[in-house]
């Protein structure tokens, strides 16, 4: 798609992919240690010149889920700012109420993935390469607040998920709620 350039900063969309597969794969690895490799090395898909320190041993033995989440909010520019709707939660639909209130921009955007229909739900399915699907993403600084009310909302059947969205043909980070079963096809 687009590439990297002093004109064009932003990494590209396999770059975004790339990195995104390693990032769940570190989400889900219990040991501290490995946690922080596996996250470190995919940060390397999308750093070209890493900050002083980043890949220093010490400082990061106790590597957990929280220090993850705040590398991502840095690396990809705050993307729990922005969240991408597939469902009963966009404009129009019976779920909007919840964040209609919410001071924020609508933009249409896609994503690479699947969705299915079970019981009456949408599920989502990230799948880097595979098909486009249209989405619409929420961006608002107040996001972050509202996460685990949106958690509660969605149940244990979805799980928050950071994935790559294009929007006006520039890539970006977005949250958007997946299948809790699944895990990034790679």
């Amino acid at each position: 798609m687009n590439r990297r350039t002093p004109e064009n900063p932003c990494p590209s969309w396999n770059t975004l992919n790339q990195a995104l597969v390693g990032i769940h794969r570190a989400r889900r690895e219990p040991d501290p240690r490995k946690k922080r490799d596996r996250f470190l090395e995919s940060l390397r898909f999308v750093t070209q010149n890493a900050p002083e320190g980043l890949w220093a041993e010490d400082g990061l033995a106790e590597f957990s889920d929280r220090d993850l989440d705040r590398m991502i909010e840095c690396v990809f520019d705050r993307p729990s700012t922005r969240l991408a709707v597939y469902g009963t939660l966009a404009p129009g639909e019976r779920n909007h109420d919840l964040l209609k209130d919410v001071p924020g921009e609508w933009t249409d955007a896609t994503v690479e993935g699947t969705i299915e229909e079970r019981a009456g739900l949408q599920f989502f399915t990230w799948v880097p390469g595979g098909p486009e699907r249209s989405v619409q993403v929420f961006q608002s600084d107040r996001l972050p607040g509202l996460w685990p009310r949106l958690d509660e909302f969605e149940g244990e059947e979805y799980e928050r998920i950071p994935v790559p969205v294009q929007i006006s043909n520039t890539p970006a980070v977005a949250f958007i709620y997946s299948s809790n079963r699944d895990r990034p096809a790679t």
